[in-house]
């Protein structure tokens, strides 16, 4: 299966390694190929998925001294500051540029920076860059409803769009390097109905052989906190775990 177009992927190493949204492979296309800056097309392999990013990881075969833009760590990053949204689709004889502000930090559970540039998939997949050129993040469609590769696609240019800082991920990274897929974490509990932002966080019921379940949580247990944070509300127990990967270790507090 070939795609109808480029779409945009950020080079990330010298020797090739390029991420971008799980959103531009979610057709599985049998064969990719990578334009390089030189104007050089290549062969490229997907060597591993972030499923809780929603981000792909491919590798351009044979690829050799390419440039490699500087990642703006996290605690660099301003609300309000200049954000520019760059991408490669649809065309591929020029890019897609939106300008915009970073409207917010840590959205989507702690996930994401959120932009008022126009995100669509005319560049998910590319940078969202400050000023100086430095990557604050990687674009991508996402949606605190639903986990799918297009999660998020109806909000295209409404003023709301995504992006995952890489500084925040460079350890999974380097995992996906190695062909690690990267999964979102998971308690393995049910949760009371209650209302998000005032009733407190009650278990329900506890998944057999679950991370909850061997760490001798129970029907009835209140969670207060997670990692020494308050976590006594959904919303609060979402936000302590949104941004963690499975295998991660947590603490957490339950009356």
């Amino acid at each position: 299966m070939v795609a109808s177009g480029p779409t945009t992927g950020l080079i990330i190493s010298e020797d090739g390694f390029i991420l971008s949204s799980a959103f531009n492979f979610a057709a599985e296309p049998s064969s990719i190929f990578v334009r390089l800056p030189s104007g050089k097309q290549v062969a490229a392999d997907l060597v591993a998925t972030d499923y809780s990013r929603m981000l792909v990881l491919l590798k351009a075969r044979g690829a050799a001294g390419l440039p490699v833009s500087d990642w703006s760590g996290n605690t660099e990053v301003e609300v309000g500051a200049w954000a520019i949204a760059v991408g490669r689709a649809f065309r591929a004889d020029r890019p897609n540029v939106a300008v915009g502000i970073v409207s917010a930090r840590g959205r989507l559970f702690g996930k994401v920076l959120q932009t008022d540039a126009a995100v669509s998939p005319a560049n998910y997949g590319g940078p969202l860059i400050d000023i100086y050129g430095r990557v604050l993040g990687i674009l991508v469609p996402m949606s605190p409803e639903s986990t799918s590769q297009s999660a998020g696609l109806q909000w295209y240019d409404s003023g709301v769009g995504f992006a995952v800082p890489l500084s925040s991920i460079t350890e999974r990274i380097e995992r996906m390097k190695l062909g690690e897929d990267q999964q979102p974490g998971r308690l393995g509990v049910g949760l009371l109905k209650a209302n998000p932002f005032e009733d407190p966080v009650t278990v329900a019921t506890v998944r057999a052989d679950s991370p909850a379940a061997s760490a001798g949580l129970l029907a009835g247990d209140q969670i207060v906190e997670v990692n020494q944070q308050p976590a006594a509300t959904l919303t609060r127990l979402r936000y302590a775990l949104g941004p963690l990967y499975a295998g991660e270790t947590v603490a957490i507090t339950v009356l």
